[in-house]
């Protein structure tokens, strides 16, 4: 192992000890004796304790202008709530739930508006209308299995998503003219009531 040249003149230093003097801990202020090499350092302790609980109200100290917090309202809800100073530019929320709900559906930075898949889209209606299970068939008024699209643009309208049970959605699409059928079906129910 090689020792430099300041390594060994502390050695030496130390060895004949006629260099040094003692100096408080900076925790716990106990007289520390410390040679002539070691009195350049900026703080002193006398133990691991001492240094380890130093180390501690430095880090503090020196992170105190971080650590003060600073009232915000959220966007969301509107609440009043607490972050620290160096998140005071970039939190609005209160919380995440508050987040996620300020990002959902148009507001989402990935919205594509009418430009959505299929499976996208009957997932929206389905968030938007519910299950189809919870409601009708529209012709034959048993319980409904699926959202049946009327005009087959598959935009994101909810007018033109219905409920209709499995068979009734199969003849509803072999059909040719269905949305004649499917009109014709709309004015003889609005006849009835």
């Amino acid at each position: 192992m090689r020792i430099d040249n300041q390594s060994k003149l502390c050695y030496y230093l130390i060895m004949r000890k006629k260099s040094g003097r003692y100096l408080p801990c900076d925790s716990c202020k106990v007289p520390v004796y410390l040679y002539k090499c070691k009195e350049e350092r900026k703080h002193h302790f006398c133990s691991l304790r001492c240094r380890y609980k130093g180390q501690l109200t430095y880090t503090k100290q020196a992170h105190a202008h971080r650590l003060t917090k600073v009232k915000k309202i959220c966007l969301t809800c509107k609440k009043d709530f607490e972050v620290h100073n160096y998140r005071e530019k970039t939190a609005n929320f209160c919380s995440v739930s508050c987040a996620s709900k300020n990002r959902s559906n148009e507001k989402n930075s990935r919205w594509k508006g009418d430009d959505v898949g299929y499976g996208a889209l009957h997932t929206w209606v389905m968030r938007k209308k519910g299950r189809a299970t919870k409601h009708p068939c529209l012709f034959c008024k048993k319980e409904a299995d699926q959202w049946a699209n009327i005009d087959r643009k598959y935009r994101r309208d909810l007018n033109d998503f219905v409920p209709l049970c499995f068979s009734c959605h199969t003849k509803y699409d072999k059909k040719s003219n269905e949305v004649r059928f499917f009109q014709a079906h709309l004015q003889a129910e609005a006849k009835k009531r």
